[in-house]
């Protein structure tokens, strides 16, 4: 079998300081294991509950919904290892992140044409859903029209803005 990314062994041993110091010399924080295909958040949920270090992954990028190579994600993992710290973690970061995409989604090819408004209601509605505040919607709309350049702003410069700052706080 193939050794164990370091990354996972401190994970899997609660080691947050290494997490950290591993995640900042550029670890990849979705690295597999050669065996099982378990990433990082596999093993912040593997029989202890590890949620900070679950937290670390996820603010250093992690792919919320790698899958084992069986096709079991960290939460369905963290669900059958009884981890409910690490699942609530892994369940709204999904949902931030399918939000995110839904924004994203909601777009015409090309970010050219403005999208419909029943396309953005439904990707807000979802972004609402997975705990993001209509504040946060309306700051990320903000900033995206302040950043934009050119003749001004359109959907897609808000839209983008917003997807990316609820991909942000995933």
């Amino acid at each position: 079998t193939a050794p164990l990314p370091a990354l996972s062994i401190a994970v899997y041993h609660d080691q947050r300081d290494a997490v950290r110091l591993l995640l900042s010399r550029g670890a990849d924080a979705n690295a597999r294991d050669g065996r099982h295909g378990m990433a990082p958040l596999h093993y912040a949920a593997h029989a202890v509950d590890r949620a900070e270090c679950a937290q670390l992954l996820l603010d250093a990028g992690a792919d919320v919904f790698a899958a084992k190579h069986d096709g079991e994600t960290a939460a369905a993992f963290a669900q059958r290892m009884a981890q409910p710290r690490v699942l609530a973690l892994l369940d709204v970061a999904g949902a931030r992140a399918r939000a995110a995409d839904g924004l994203r989604a909601a777009m015409a090819p090309g970010w050219l044409l403005p999208v419909s408004a029943a396309q953005l209601t439904a990707a807000l509605d979802a972004a609402r859903a997975a705990g993001v505040d209509d504040e946060a919607l309306l700051a990320a709309a903000e900033e995206a029209r302040a950043g934009a350049t050119g003749a001004g702003w359109d959907w897609g410069t808000l839209v983008a803005g917003a997807a990316d700052a609820i991909a942000a706080d995933a």
